[in-house]
């Protein structure tokens, strides 16, 4: 393959499943391919990743519901984190994203929605340490 594939037109002509669904089936896309993919968006992986994981991440890049910068969301209360959160529709592996990325330990078996509660709640008390650090 030596064209990089542009997955946000595949991701507005398919959707985010039918493009998970394409790439999962695809008999040419093989995971050094996927890498290859990966490492044009600067997407960060696991060196032996596996082939759905490598997808979901590729998918996420092109699907992020969440908008606000982090300093953001570590302004907001945790009740209207929560609700932000639920109406953005963003998937869990972007919960989970935002956490690791910000060294928030979590567990990978919650659910979504015990997750969004669990994040508007530690990402709204490390605001408010935040506040309470830069006034003293």
């Amino acid at each position: 393959m030596s064209d990089i594939l542009d997955l946000r037109v595949i991701i507005e002509w398919l959707g985010v499943e039918g493009a998970r669904e394409g790439l999962r089936k695809s008999e040419k896309l093989t995971v050094n391919e996927l890498k290859k993919i990966a490492d044009h968006y600067n997407i960060e992986y696991k060196n032996k990743i596996i082939r759905n994981d490598l997808i979901s991440l590729l998918l996420l890049k092109f699907n992020r519901k969440i908008d606000k910068m982090f300093d953001e969301l570590m302004g907001m209360r945790a009740s209207e984190l929560a609700e932000y959160l639920s109406h953005t529709n963003c998937s869990k592996e972007e919960i989970m994203e935002l956490l690791k990325n910000n060294n928030i330990p979590f567990k990978v078996s919650q659910s979504r929605i015990v997750l969004i509660q669990y994040a508007a709640d530690e990402i709204s008390g490390l605001g408010m340490y935040k506040r309470i650090g830069e006034n003293t």
